[in-house]
């Protein structure tokens, strides 16, 4: 047998080879494709404002929205995180540590921060698992009598589900109103813990 019949004959082994594999390459896809499912999704914009009025000054009310917010913060993704804290700053994030090796949430990024005056949060804010954004800005207004007014704007855009519009304007009006405002009348100004805020739940 001569060399060039042996080329020949590897030569046609490699082709029917090369085809063999793009066969099954292209039929591994078929399957793939066979089990994709394609689900359509309402997607909706909104806006919802709300205004608090609470003790103490501008920087009282900026302390106890940012840093450490787990003594007011009661919704969470961990039953009991490692740490759930706004760092505010920009770059920062609204970050809930769960436990070891980096586990944890991040709700939201802090995109502006002017301490005592604004903060705004860019991120889906619970709605982890969904096309979601939202945008949250916070503003700060001195009443010049020993109290500040505590505004949010909330901007949502994508994936929506029937009620969520309405969950997201109850559960603001929980967190505002019925946390942190009494968290800060009970003489708490710091966003971790406090004593005399858990006497009064």
């Amino acid at each position: 047998m001569t060399f060039t019949k042996i080329d020949t004959r590897l030569s046609r082994y490699a082709r029917l080879l090369t085809l063999a594999l793009a066969v099954l390459f292209i039929a591994s896809l078929a399957a793939a494709a066979a089990r994709a499912e394609v689900t359509e999704r309402e997607v909706r914009a909104f806006e919802i404002t709300k205004q608090v009025l609470l003790p103490g000054t501008p920087m009282d009310a900026w302390n106890a929205l940012t840093g450490d917010i787990s003594g007011w913060w009661d919704h969470t993704f961990s039953k009991d995180p490692v740490s759930f804290r706004i760092e505010p700053f920009v770059g920062g994030h609204f970050i809930e540590e769960t436990g070891p090796m980096g586990a944890g949430v991040i709700h939201g990024d802090v995109i502006y921060a002017l301490p005592g005056k604004k903060l705004v949060l860019d991120g889906p804010l619970g709605f982890i698992d969904y096309a979601v954004q939202t945008v949250h800005s916070f503003s700060f207004d001195d009443n010049g009598d020993g109290t500040t007014t505590l505004s949010l704007r909330l901007g949502f855009v994508g994936e929506y589900q029937d009620g969520w519009a309405e969950a997201l304007d109850v559960v603001w009006d929980h967190f505002l109103v019925e946390r942190l405002k009494v968290y800060m009348e009970a003489g708490c100004t710091e966003g971790s813990p406090c004593m005399a805020f858990q006497k009064d739940e």
